[in-house]
């Protein structure tokens, strides 16, 4: 859960803290495609599968 939206979040997203805080995770506004990307470029700068997900960022 989000826990902490400042007011940078909220500039960079388009959500009010209200919204989001204790509501709704990470997950819930990211780009799915932006993590399979961001696995598939760590993985080939590290020689290691990184998969898809959190641990990508």
């Amino acid at each position: 859960m989000i826990q902490i939206f400042n007011v940078g979040a909220e500039r960079m997203l388009g959500y009010a803290a209200s919204e989001v805080m204790n509501t709704i995770t990470p997950a819930d506004i990211s780009d799915p495609q932006e993590l399979i990307d961001r696995a598939r470029t760590l993985s080939g700068e590290l020689s290691t599968p990184i998969t898809p997900g959190f641990s990508a960022v």
